[in-house]
């Protein structure tokens, strides 16, 4: 089942004082019935969705990809796949399913089980607006 990119408006994030970012995206998540604990997030630019959704993966050849689960999130442990996304013209996320993938060495890289298969991964793509 091909994903269908939407617009995700964070224009009520209020920098975590009541909603964050990641709240919104949650929320967005739920409303599409894509919402799981085990999702990895992926900030990216948005200009490169085509090659998203036709490869699974919006940049390189590899078969890994940087990505942070929720936990990562809540724990604000350095790395925010928002900020990453706003550091492009396009800002865009990327939502996978966890099940797909295997860590890395490193906690922030992952490896598709099924490098063939990067596409089931996919669960979800938002542009991102303020």
């Amino acid at each position: 089942m091909a994903v269908e990119v939407r617009e995700l408006d964070l224009s009520n994030a209020d920098g975590g004082y009541i909603t964050t970012n990641f709240d919104l995206l949650r929320r967005a998540l739920k409303r599409d019935k894509k919402y799981s604990k085990d999702l990895l997030y992926r900030g990216f630019d948005g200009k490169n969705i085509p090659k998203l959704l036709k490869t699974g993966r919006d940049s390189g050849r590899g078969k890994t990809i940087f990505a942070v689960t929720q936990d990562y999130i809540y724990n604000c442990l350095g790395i925010d796949p928002f900020e990453y996304a706003f550091d492009h013209e396009n800002p865009a996320i990327a939502v996978f399913d966890l099940k797909h993938f295997k860590e890395d060495i490193e906690y922030i890289n992952w490896v598709f089980k099924n490098p063939d298969k990067k596409l089931e991964a996919l669960v979800a793509v938002y542009r991102l607006k303020i």
